[in-house]
């Protein structure tokens, strides 16, 4: 595939990776994945939900497998470790947006054939 990025453009958009890597949030998110990892009463929980929600799709809705699959996400949303990783993650993924609302917006004003 054909890239259209100069040296430039791919370094200057390697700093704003960097930016976002070398950010409280991205820092911090990363080290409550790590734990995250370790824990494995959670990481037990988060499969169980994932085998409860396919369970659900599998048997079109079923509101007593929905009732089984609210209760584990409820108990996996308590859970304090993850609830934090979400908290951050949230926070990158923000950061993340509003950087690509920046370029677009750039992106459009300089390519714009409308006159000023």
């Amino acid at each position: 595939m054909e890239s259209y990025l100069s040296k430039e453009s791919k370094k200057s958009l390697m700093d704003i990776i960097n930016y976002i890597k070398n950010s409280e949030e991205y820092i911090k998110c990363n080290e409550l994945k790590e734990k995250m990892k370790k824990d494995q009463q959670l990481l037990d929980l988060i499969e169980e939900v994932k085998k409860i929600q396919k369970k659900y799709i599998r048997n079109n809705h079923d509101q007593l497998i929905k009732k089984e699959l609210d209760q584990k996400v409820e108990e996996l949303n308590n859970h304090k470790l993850y609830t934090l990783y979400n908290y951050y993650l949230e926070k990158v993924n923000i950061q993340i947006e509003i950087i690509k609302e920046e370029l677009n917006d750039y992106f459009k004003q300089v390519t714009s054939f409308e006159s000023e």
